[in-house]
């Protein structure tokens, strides 16, 4: 029996429709987009303005890796990206802060890299020194944004510190002052924070008496269900993003 196969003429022997169901075939396997190929008449060669990677002796495409090739660059990229830019500009003005506050108290500017007992030594004194410009102290909500950004430095690349200034014990003695300048400074009437006036009666009541807030309508229902989950719970304007996301009505 011979088995020796002729494959200079295997080509001229495969139908046109052979070929395209070929085609489609390895498409669906391999994901390759239909636009990009076209109907073939002749076989395809391999020249020299034709990449070997890029097409096989057969004609047929190339597969393509599966798996993008990730640096550590880029890892580093996306693990930053999971901050908001706003989050970024806070976390990167109470970082200049902090070096301000150790450059004119004799304090090492390379906080980041401290043993822990050692930070705590210095977020202790830095909460309470901390000062504007014009010698007034911060409002409570902006040294409750200079800690967690803080937190988000020390804890983001390069550094990767697993400690946490925030709820570790060994930063207790820190956050006790921390804890006291807020309340001396609301005791004081110091706290300059800004809050929206509370909705008074009369506009609780246009909105229900409006159909605004009712079950009448898939909208209006919706809209109910996020007034009391923010006026009950207490929630902030931006935590109801998500949910706002998945059950949106049209």
């Amino acid at each position: 029996m011979d088995l020796e196969v002729n494959f200079s003429n295997l080509w001229d022997e495969l139908e046109y429709d052979d070929i395209v169901e070929t085609i489609e075939a390895i498409e669906r396997e391999h994901g390759t987009n239909q636009s990009e190929i076209h109907p073939i008449s002749a076989p395809v060669t391999t020249t020299a303005s034709t990449p070997a990677k890029t097409v096989t002796k057969s004609g047929m495409p190339a597969k393509q890796p599966r798996f993008a090739d990730t640096s550590e660059a880029d890892l580093v990229k996306l693990e930053s990206a999971r901050h908001e830019k706003k989050t970024m500009d806070t976390t990167a003005w109470a970082v200049r802060l902090i070096k301000e506050w150790c450059k004119a108290t004799n304090h090492d500017e390379k906080f980041e890299t401290l043993p822990p007992d050692t930070l705590c030594q210095l977020l202790r004194q830095f909460y309470g020194s901390a000062r504007k410009e014009n010698g007034q102290p911060y409002s409570k909500s902006s040294l409750l944004n200079i800690r967690a950004a803080l937190q988000r430095y020390i804890s983001s690349p390069p550094f990767n510190r697993t400690i946490n200034i925030i709820r570790s014990e060994q930063f207790q003695s820190a956050n006790n002052v921390f804890s006291g300048a807020l309340k001396v400074m609301k005791r004081d009437g110091k706290d300059t924070s800004k809050h929206y006036p509370p909705i008074t009666t009369e506009d609780l009541s246009k909105m229900f008496d409006t159909k605004v807030l009712s079950m009448n309508n898939p909208q209006s229902l919706q809209r109910l269900v996020f007034f009391q989950c923010q006026y009950f719970f207490c929630r902030r304007g931006g935590r109801l993003t998500r949910f706002k996301e998945r059950f949106l009505c049209n």
